[in-house]
């Protein structure tokens, strides 16, 4: 399509969205709760003093039978002195979670009975200066008022166990996605990060980030022991896992490893997907959209493209024709020069002007609708013998007169906008000729005159 003057344009985009749950990395840590343990050293200078301060992260846990002494520790700070901040595994269906201020004043959240076995579960631990809320699966599962800063620049962050006494607590399951922050998230955020790919990378206050996307799930893998930390602040060190098979090792999450988009879209006209490929015929598409935080999107895109044809083109000194040749479409000629206005009775695929202007049609094809350009007629020339027809009166309820020379017309024709025959008939060679038009609705038509000189197309306008 291109553009004159103006250019109107009306397009349909309907589109339904269903995104998949919960997405995770392809990769997960799996621990085998005997001593699998990473250790990330002097980790809590990075949370320091902070006002607040926030841990997250997917778990998978398959213990069932543990209970004092054999409690599971999934992450966190712990010293049992001055500096507490993690979460644990009580029994097969409670979990504790703790702040220890820098003063040794003890803040625990006790959450029972909703722990999900055998499955992947979404745990996040904020605390904003003034309360401590642990979330699950993106909802906010209890909350405590607590006050306090840990001021410790020496305490290891653990992962996979909590140390206690001597008696460490080790993890028997498998972890995914964790993040470290110094501020508190808020509620409209921990659901953000449930339902999305990871921590957000350009977060300045996200102090670590685990995505155990290392290594290849189930294979050898015992030349890593380091996990990678995404901000690049501090790596974690591993030791105690096994690095080979299916246990104790790197493995795949293919629970949480994609991020689904399927789509249902309904376009005028080429459509630009979320992938940036730009589709231009009905199917169905599905392409690997390239991570974001190391999650993988599978975008399933059902398209329905409709292609139409806005432009038209001068096919005659007085004719214009849309160029759309679907069947099904519908047109509406405009008059450009009063702000688009539709020209009455002007429906067709084809449009007879009578003088100078500039117009335009508006095509419709189901629920698409789109505007040509506008196209200026300067030319219109009436010849001497034009000059010399009369029609009157103009406007008209039931009966027209025609006056022209003696002997130069012959006939008439009476035809709609559309170009569809109403009446024929002979002229009178005297050069008078009295039409009944009572049997036309109300709009404009025209009539041609033709004999031996030429011929006259002249416009009538029927009022009721």
């Amino acid at each position: 399509m291109t553009t004159l003057s103006y250019l109107r344009k009306t397009w349909l985009f309907l589109a339904v969205v269903f995104i998949g749950s919960q997405a995770q990395a392809q990769n997960a840590l799996d621990f085998d709760g005997t001593n699998d343990q990473v250790i990330v050293p002097a980790a809590s200078a990075l949370i320091a003093n902070s006002p607040g301060m926030t841990m997250a992260f997917w778990v998978y846990p398959t213990n069932n039978n543990n209970g004092w002494p054999d409690f599971d520790g999934y992450a966190g700070f712990r010293n049992d002195a001055n500096a507490d901040f993690y979460i644990l595994q009580l029994s097969g269906s409670n979990i504790e979670a703790r702040l220890r201020n820098s003063a040794g004043t003890v803040y625990t959240i006790t959450y029972n009975g909703n722990l999900n076995l055998n499955t992947w579960n979404h745990f996040v631990l904020s605390y904003n200066g003034s309360t401590l809320t642990l979330y699950h699966d993106g909802s906010s599962a209890s909350s405590i008022p607590a006050t306090g800063t840990i001021s410790s620049m020496n305490e290891a962050f653990n992962i996979g166990l909590t140390p206690f006494s001597g008696n460490n607590f080790y993890f028997q399951g498998r972890m995914d996605d964790l993040g470290l922050w110094s501020r508190a998230l808020s509620s409209s955020e921990v659901s953000t990060l449930y339902n999305a790919c990871g921590p957000d990378l350009s977060d300045t206050t996200l102090q670590l980030s685990f995505d155990f996307n290392q290594g290849s799930p189930g294979g050898n893998n015992s030349s890593i022991t380091t996990l990678n930390d995404g901000t690049g602040n501090i790596n974690g060190n591993m030791s105690g896992f096994s690095l080979s098979g299916n246990a104790s090792n790197f493995v795949s999450s293919p629970l949480q490893g994609i991020y689904n988009l399927n789509l249902n879209v309904n376009s005028c006209g080429p459509y630009r997907a979320p992938n940036g490929v730009v589709y231009s015929a009905s199917g169905q598409y599905i392409d690997t959209i390239s991570p974001v935080q190391g999650c993988d999107t599978i975008m399933d895109l059902n398209l329905t493209v409709t292609l139409l044809d806005s432009s038209a083109q001068r096919i005659a000194n007085n004719r214009l024709e849309a160029n759309e040749t679907d069947t099904a479409a519908s047109f509406q000629w405009l008059n450009c020069n009063t702000n688009y206005s539709p020209i009455f009775g002007a429906k067709g695929k084809q449009f007879t002007f009578v003088q100078n202007g500039s117009y335009a049609v508006e095509v419709s094809l189901g629920n698409c609708v789109d505007t040509s350009a506008c196209i200026t007629v300067n030319n219109v020339g009436l010849p001497e013998l034009s000059q010399r027809v009369a029609l009157y009166p103009n406007p008209s309820r039931e009966q027209i007169t025609l006056t022209y020379p003696a002997g130069s017309l012959t006939h008439y024709r009476l035809t709609d906008l559309q170009g569809r025959e109403l009446a024929i008939g002979s002229l009178d060679p005297k050069g008078t000729q009295q039409l009944y038009l009572d049997f036309l609705q109300a709009g404009f038509y025209q009539i041609t005159l033709s004999g031996g000189e030429g011929k006259v197309e002249k416009l009538v306008q029927i009022l009721r």
